[in-house]
C-alpha cells in the first residue's frame, strides 16, 4: 500500500505552513499517468495525497471531488468539508452497486422493485453486498482557506474529518507506525517547519516498516503562496539517520541548530 503524512507547521515569515510526505510506492492497477507521485491537484489552493487498497476507487473519489469542489467557495474550509462529504456519498453509492448489483440492475430499481425482481435469497444477497461495502481508500486534504490559514482533513470510508485540532494525520498502511513517530515528537502547528519536517520524514521511515510501503521519498512544504515546494529529504535524512526518528532529549538542542544550517528548500521546485 503506502504511507502519507501531513503536519500543520509555521514557515519562516511566521505564516501557517504544510509540511507533507508519501512513499511512491504503487499496485500496477493504475490509469492516471501522474498517480504514483500520490498527490493530486484538487481545485484552488487544496491537494490530496492518496492511499488505496483499490486504486480505481481513490480515482473515482478524486475526480467526484474535484467536481463537488468546483461547486462552493474553495476558500471556505467548511464548504470544502461539505464537498467532500456529498463526493463521498455519491462515490460509495456509485462503486456499492456496481460490486453488489446483478448485471441491468441499476440501484434505484433494487430499491423500488427489487422484491419482485429478485429472488429472497438473491435480494437478501444484495443487501448483505451493500451493507458490507467499503471504500477502499483514503484521501489525506491539504490546502490553505482565503485567510490564509493551513488545513488537514481525511476523507475515504470514514466521512470527512478535519484534524486541524491536532495537527497531523497519516494513512495508508504505514499509518499506525508514523502517527506513533508524529506523537512522540510532541507536534504543535506552531513549531518551525524545519523541526516538522524532521518529525514527519522520521514518521515516514518508520511507516516503511509496513507492507507495501517504499523506501523512496517525496517531501513537500506547502504554503499559501506556493504549495509545491520540495524539501531535499536526502540532506534532512541524514539528520534522521544521525539523531534518530525520536532525537535524545540532550540531542534536540544540537539538532535544532544543525537543523537552521541545512538548506533544506530545492531550488528547482516541486515535482
Amino acid at each position: 500500500m503506502t504511507v502519507c503524512v501531513a503536519a500543520l507547521c509555521k514557515d519562516d515569515d511566521s505564516k501557517t505552513a504544510i509540511i507533507c510526505a508519501a512513499d511512491t510506492e504503487l499496485s500496477r492497477r493504475f490509469t492516471h499517468s501522474l498517480i504514483h507521485m500520490k498527490r493530486e491537484y484538487l481545485a484552488g489552493k487544496w491537494n490530496a495525497l492518496f492511499a488505496a487498497d483499490d486504486l480505481s476507487h481513490a480515482e473515482a473519489l478524486l475526480e467526484e471531488a474535484k467536481v463537488e469542489l468546483s461547486k462552493v467557495d474553495v476558500g471556505k474550509f467548511a464548504q470544502v468539508l461539505s464537498a467532500l462529504r456529498i463526493a463521498r456519498e455519491a462515490v460509495l453509492v456509485r462503486l456499492a452497486g456496481d460490486a453488489s448489483l446483478p448485471p441491468g440492475l441499476s440501484l434505484g430499481d433494487f430499491y423500488q422493485e427489487g422484491r419482485k425482481i429478485l429472488s429472497d435469497l438473491a435480494y437478501q444477497d444484495v443487501w448483505s453486498r451493500l451493507a458490507k461495502f467499503k471504500l477502499a481508500c483514503d484521501l489525506l486534504i491539504f490546502g490553505f482557506d482565503d485567510a490564509g490559514s493551513a488545513h488537514i482533513a481525511v476523507v475515504g470510508d470514514e466521512a470527512p474529518t478535519s484534524y486541524d485540532r491536532i495537527g497531523f494525520h497519516a494513512i495508508g498502511s504505514g499509518w499506525v507506525n508514523a502517527i506513533g513517530i508524529l506523537s512522540a515528537h510532541d507536534l504543535s502547528p506552531v513549531d518551525s517547519w524545519r523541526e516538522t519536517a524532521y518529525a514527519v520524514l522520521a514518521a515516514k521511515k518508520a511507516g516503511e516498516r509496513a507492507v507495501g510501503v517504499g523506501a523512496l521519498t517525496l517531501l513537500w512544504k506547502a504554503t499559501d503562496a506556493d504549495q509545491r515546494i520540495q524539501v531535499d529529504h536526502e540532506k534532512l535524512g541524514d539528520l534522521v539517520d544521525q539523531y534518530g526518528l525520536i532525537p535524545a532529549a540532550k540531542a534536540k538542542a544540537d539538532l535544532k541548530k544543525e537543523l537552521a544550517k541545512v538548506v533544506l528548500v530545492k531550488k528547482s521546485g516541486g515535482a
